[in-house]
């Protein structure tokens, strides 16, 4: 046991002061600025006034506990702003770790979208992200409709444009000229200018990039996991952080993946370029095949959190809904756009481009290999006759 003793150092602008306490414990002091130095012996009677001074100097230099205390003030500072929020408040995805960049980056925009609607809606977790996939889908519904008019457009172009491609390349260049000028008018007459030819891509690749990221926004918040999680379902799934042991919600997203391939995917099959029977999707095989597949995706998502396949879910559903929405006329017209073409139009386009023989997915490529066959020796047709003219010309000389 220590006995309560005082040492006392000073210096210039502060007395510091070290007390021990009976249960052996050290406590620091700090008192206001003094000159006098309290409890350091010198040798009084061997050192001169100034050699004294210099001696008291070098022990308060010595001490350091001027530099060496903490700041206890920061300290605190420092403990308390790296406590986290709650997923009550806006900012606790990002006091986590999350949602840091949401503005040039996708999956952080997603998060702090969910972090909205979970704060201000007052709504469960899994109820922003089925919110968030509707709002997404619903938002890609006009460039679905102008693929679909692009779509149809084409196919109405292919079939018109046949003949002249089928005799592009059988005469000379003054034939094959004025076949090309008939073909770009038909091009001009169906609105199939370059910047058009876009939309036929561009539904496909904002769906695939949004839903890649919100699949990977969800995945590090499952992982994480985001406090609400456990409780963000419903029924069978209420926690969203564990794997649904049931299967109830793969069953459901192969199921909602089968609605749509069956009634999305090889329905609108007809509108596509090369449609009718030269589409690959028009063989019985192949399609047998669309409507198999989508239950193989019950291993690949049975180790998947809840949270993600909910998403999956909501996701295939949505499609399916607004992939119907987008032929039917009476929306189609709500939105302001043409009616969708009948079913007997868009065939009877595809067969006239097909030459009116269905054609299947190898014979439509023998077909595009015997023009570009055509092709290849009209090219050399060609470059013969200006071998041949410039002979000419270099002999004249």
């Amino acid at each position: 046991m220590l006995s309560k003793r005082t040492i006392s150092f000073a210096s210039n602008s502060a007395r510091f002061t070290l007390q021990g306490k009976p249960n052996g414990s050290l406590v620091f002091k700090k008192t206001a600025s003094i000159s006098v130095i309290q409890n350091v012996r010198f040798n009084s009677n061997d050192l001169s006034t100034a050699e004294k001074v210099e001696e008291a100097k070098e022990a308060v230099a010595n001490t350091g506990f001027s530099s060496s205390l903490p700041d206890f003030n920061s300290e605190i500072v420092d403990k308390v702003s790296s406590i986290p929020l709650d997923d009550s408040s806006v900012g606790y995805l990002k006091s986590i770790g999350m949602a840091e960049h949401p503005l040039y980056w996708l999956p952080d925009t997603i998060q702090q979208i969910l972090e909205f609607e979970h704060v201000y809606l007052d709504i469960k977790w899994g109820a922003a992200i089925v919110l968030t996939t509707i709002l997404y889908k619903l938002a890609l519904v006009p460039l679905q409709i102008k693929q679909s008019e692009v779509s149809v457009n084409l196919s109405k172009f292919q079939a018109e444009s046949k003949k002249y491609n089928d005799q592009m390349y059988d005469k000379d260049l003054e034939h094959y000229q004025k076949m090309q000028t008939t073909v770009m008018k038909l091009r001009e007459k169906h609105d199939l200018g370059s910047g058009q030819m876009k939309y036929v891509f561009l539904p496909m690749v904002f769906n695939a990039g949004f839903a890649l990221s919100l699949f990977t926004s969800l995945r590090q918040m499952c992982a994480y996991p985001v406090a609400g999680f456990e409780n963000g379902g419903w029924l069978w799934f209420e926690n969203l952080i564990n794997i649904d042991q049931y299967l109830g919600l793969q069953i459901l997203s192969s199921a909602s993946i089968f609605l749509y391939t069956k009634y999305v995917v090889l329905a609108n099959q007809d509108m596509m370029p090369g449609a009718g029977g030269n589409s690959i999707l028009s063989s019985p095989k192949m399609q047998k095949v669309m409507k198999f597949l989508p239950f193989l995706s019950i291993p690949f998502t049975m180790h998947l959190s809840s949270g993600v396949v909910l998403y999956i879910t909501a996701s295939t559903l949505s499609s399916f809904v607004f992939g119907r929405l987008v032929r039917s006329d009476k929306f189609r017209v709500m939105l302001g756009y043409k009616p969708f073409p009948k079913r007997e139009e868009i065939l009877a386009n595809a067969a006239k481009a097909a030459g009116n023989k269905p054609q299947g997915f190898r014979e439509s490529m023998k077909q595009m290999q015997s023009q570009q066959l055509k092709k290849v020796e009209f090219q050399k047709r060609m470059q013969k006759k200006i071998d041949e003219f410039e002979k000419m010309r270099s002999m004249k000389k």
